[in-house]
């Protein structure tokens, strides 16, 4: 699995502007580590703009809504 990639001027310009966290575990011998981050998506439309965002607690039905509203426009 492969997230969000960048330069850390990037990713530190994207958790401003979209108010999330990030951090890195430890390497492990293989040079492997884990990363820790906000659990929140966002949902972007075809304009590049974020959306919605779809937090753990939301309820599965508003936010089936949410997405079939915004994959109609």
């Amino acid at each position: 699995f492969t997230g969000l990639t960048g330069d850390e001027e990037a990713l530190q310009a994207l958790t401003r502007r979209y108010r999330v966290t990030y951090g890195y575990g430890e390497k492990d011998d293989a040079g492997n580590y884990d990363v820790s981050h906000s659990n929140a998506v966002f949902a972007f439309g075809r304009d590049g703009d974020a959306q919605l965002l779809i937090r753990e607690d939301d309820p599965k039905e508003a936010v089936m809504a949410d997405l079939s509203r915004l994959l109609a426009h």
